[in-house]
C-alpha cells in the first residue's frame, strides 16, 4: 500500500513536470524516478490518458484567459480610435478592421466546412 501511494505521488510529480514542458529526463528527476521508469509510465494507457486530460485542462484554462482578454483588447483599441494621436488612431482602426475581416473569414470557413461535412454524411460510404 505504501509503495502504491509513493508511486502515485511520483506519477503526479512526473505529470506536473511534463505539463511544465520539462524533458523526460528532467521530469523523471523531479519525480524521483529513473528515466526508464518515467518512460514506461508515460507509455501506459492510464498515464497517457491522464496526461492528455491534464493538457486539455491547461489549454482550456489558457483559452479562457485569452477570451477574457479579447473584450478588454477591443475596448482598448476602440478607445484609441479617438485618443487624439492620429498615428495611434490609425493603428487602432487598422487592427480592428484586420481582426474583423479575419474573424469573418473564419466564420465563413466554419460554415463551408459544416456544409461539406453534412454533404459527406449523406454519401453511402460515410454512413454506418
Amino acid at each position: 500500500m505504501k509503495q502504491d501511494e509513493t508511486s502515485r505521488g511520483q506519477k503526479e510529480r512526473l505529470l506536473i513536470a511534463l505539463l511544465a514542458g520539462k524533458t523526460l529526463d528532467e521530469a523523471a528527476s523531479d519525480a524521483g524516478v529513473s528515466r526508464a521508469t518515467a518512460w514506461r509510465w508515460r507509455q501506459g494507457p492510464k498515464f497517457k490518458s491522464r496526461l492528455e486530460q491534464a493538457r486539455d485542462e491547461v489549454l482550456r484554462a489558457g483559452l479562457d484567459r485569452v477570451v477574457a482578454g479579447v473584450a478588454q483588447a477591443v475596448a482598448t483599441l476602440t478607445r484609441n480610435l479617438n485618443c487624439g494621436t492620429p498615428a495611434a488612431e490609425n493603428a487602432a482602426a487598422g487592427k480592428l478592421l484586420d481582426t474583423a475581416l479575419k474573424f469573418k473569414e473564419q466564420l465563413e470557413l466554419v460554415g463551408r466546412l459544416d456544409a461539406l461535412e453534412a454533404r459527406m454524411e449523406m454519401l453511402p460510404e460515410y454512413t454506418s
